[in-house]
Parts: structure tokens; C-alpha cells; sequence
């Protein structure tokens, strides 16, 4: 078992930021980029790229940050990307700099071992997205043995994989129970081939769409598994990650003053009691660890409050067990 992070060891801590994600890979934590007080005052290239020349590191063992510099050119989209690792590489596509322009059209890697960003050249872009997209959704696949980014895009749900060896843009076809109108969701990766979106359109999660999404190569079947509300509010305030419990795959929703499950074989949803300081929060970063088979951690990050739109920074450690089915022990570090 692994030892319980100590969050309370500040040598550093990262700076207030909302609309940026973080991402595991092995034992660390990374997070890049942001909405944060000290941006730039004008649009500037330069001056962007050089600010957003570095990335957070969390040891999660330890629970320490440190700031580590990067080398090559990083995304101009700081915010409001997407961001999906393959490897010892964390991919990064879309969103906007502090000033709501936008990037150019493609994708970024960085490597966490050279700490190096590279954009990541494609072989046939007039087969991928058609313009840069904020709040697109981006995981990692492997389909018969090969590495693919799926990237879908909002509103209209266009779906797009990327194939690593090639840099290839590769066109699916989308069948099953396909919708057109999800402005803003959730993309959470449950295996190798599968997929949750979950619709964010809705402060009330019961009015959210669900759909299960299973890739193969050159095609998703999109199964609707929960119904929603046909009325579309926009609201954007969640943030979820993937339990696997004893009892089965249950979603984490946290944001927007709300914690809930979603249990996914069931289909239904049930609140999960966390201190408001946790949940009173919109534009934060969830990421899941999973010590074992009974014990997770989630690792939540900055955003804003929901009530005031102050940028946050405080790093909150969550050690979520399960017993009784649905009914969850919870630990705040």
C-alpha cells in the first residue's frame, strides 16, 4: 500500500488558476497552463509562450510541488484545452490563451521525461478538425495493438482519431445512438476501447445525457445509457473522474456546488457527501489514483468559486473506499 500523501509539506505551491487540466503519469501529477491572475496584460506570442514555459509537478507519494522548466514551444491555448497522455508523452490539443484568441490548428506533446515540447506535425490535416476547438474532449485508445488519440469536438459531436505512428488523421464513422447537440461534456476514458461522456449542460446532473462510447478502428457505436433533459442551460461547472469500485464503474461529478455518483452498470445517480470547500468550486482539475482495488484518490485543483469567480490554489487530497455499495467512506488531506 502506498504511503498517504502529505499535502501538508509546502515547500511550493502552484499559483491560482482555473481551466486547466492535470494529468497522471506513473507517481506524479502534471499541470500545465491555466486561467491565472498574473496573465499578460496584452496579447502577446512571446511573452505568452515564455510565462507558459514551465509545468507543475506533485509527487503524489510525497504530496509536494515543485515547478520544473520546459524547453521547445508549448500550446498557446493555456485554457480550456484538452489533454490525454500515451506513454511517457501527455498530449495536448485546442483551447484559448488568456486573451480568448486561438492557437493554431494542431496538436502538442509534452515529454515529461525531457521535459521538451514538440508539435506533433500530421500528414493530412484536411482530414482532421476542421478549427481549433475549446472544450473539445481528447483521450488515448489502443485498437488492435495501435496508439490513436480520439478527439471529439463540441456541439456537433464530430469524432476524430489521430494515429500516433503515422501522425494520420483518420476519419470514423459514428453509429448507434448519435447525438448532435451536447454543447458541453465530460470525456472519461474506462478502458483501452471505451469510453464515458457524460453531458454538462445542466447543474442538476439527472438532466445530463450519458452515452458509453466503444472504438474500433475507423468506427464508434455511441450507446445512450441515461436520458436527460432536452433543455440545454450551458452551464460548464463540472469536472469528473472514473471509480472502480467493488460493486462496479461509478462517475465522480464534482463542481458547481454538487458531488455525485453516476453508477454506470445501474444507471442512476446518488450524492456523495464532501465539505462545501470541495465542491463550491467551478473550472477546477480532478484526477483519480487508484492505491488499490477498494481505495482511490482523487486530487483536486484550484478553479474558481462558484459564488465570486476568485481563482483558487489549494491542492485537496480525497482517499474515497467503498463499503456497503453505494455508500463511500471519504478522507479530506
Amino acid at each position: 500500500m502506498a504511503a498517504i500523501p502529505s499535502p501538508t509539506a509546502k515547500d511550493y505551491e502552484p499559483a491560482k488558476r482555473s481551466g486547466h487540466s492535470t494529468v497522471i503519469v506513473g507517481d506524479c501529477l502534471y499541470m500545465w497552463g491555466g486561467e491565472k491572475d498574473d496573465r499578460p496584460k496584452v496579447h502577446n506570442i512571446e511573452i505568452e509562450r515564455r510565462v507558459s514555459s514551465v509545468v507543475e509537478v506533485l509527487h503524489l507519494l510525497t504530496g509536494r510541488w515543485e515547478q520544473k522548466p520546459t524547453t521547445g514551444d508549448p500550446p498557446l491555448g493555456t485554457r480550456e484545452y484538452a489533454a490525454a497522455a500515451i506513454g511517457n508523452e501527455i498530449f495536448y490539443y485546442g483551447g484559448r490563451c488568456s486573451h480568448l484568441r486561438y492557437d493554431d490548428n494542431v496538436l502538442y506533446s509534452l515529454n515529461v521525461d525531457t521535459l521538451k515540447w514538440r508539435k506533433v506535425v500530421s500528414t493530412n490535416d484536411k482530414d482532421g478538425p476542421i478549427k481549433v476547438m475549446v472544450d473539445c474532449g481528447m483521450i488515448a485508445v489502443k485498437i488492435e495493438g495501435e496508439d490513436y488519440l480520439v478527439i471529439i469536438e463540441p456541439g456537433s459531436i464530430n469524432i476524430h482519431y489521430f494515429r500516433i505512428t503515422t501522425g494520420q488523421w483518420i476519419p470514423s464513422n459514428v453509429t448507434g445512438d448519435v447525438t448532435v447537440r451536447i454543447k458541453y461534456f465530460n470525456l472519461i476514458s474506462v478502458d483501452n476501447t471505451s469510453a464515458i461522456l457524460l453531458e454538462d449542460d445542466h447543474n442538476v446532473m439527472s438532466k445530463n445525457f450519458v452515452y458509453h462510447l466503444t472504438f474500433t478502428k475507423g468506427s464508434v457505436v455511441c450507446e445512450r445509457i441515461f436520458n436527460g433533459s432536452d433543455i440545454v442551460q450551458s452551464l460548464y461547472y463540472h469536472r469528473s473522474v472514473l471509480l472502480s469500485n467493488p460493486s462496479g464503474l461509478k462517475l465522480l461529478v464534482i463542481g458547481g456546488n454538487i458531488s455525485e455518483t453516476f453508477d454506470i452498470n445501474k444507471t442512476n445517480w446518488e450524492e456523495v457527501n464532501v465539505p462545501e470547500s470541495v465542491k463550491n468550486r467551478i473550472f477546477h482539475s480532478l484526477s483519480v489514483w487508484n492505491e488499490d482495488s477498494t481505495s482511490t484518490w482523487i486530487i483536486e485543483f484550484g478553479g474558481m468559486r462558484k459564488t465570486n469567480y476568485a481563482n483558487l490554489s489549494d491542492t485537496t487530497f480525497l482517499n474515497i473506499s467503498e463499503y456497503n455499495n453505494n455508500n463511500y467512506c471519504i478522507t479530506i488531506y
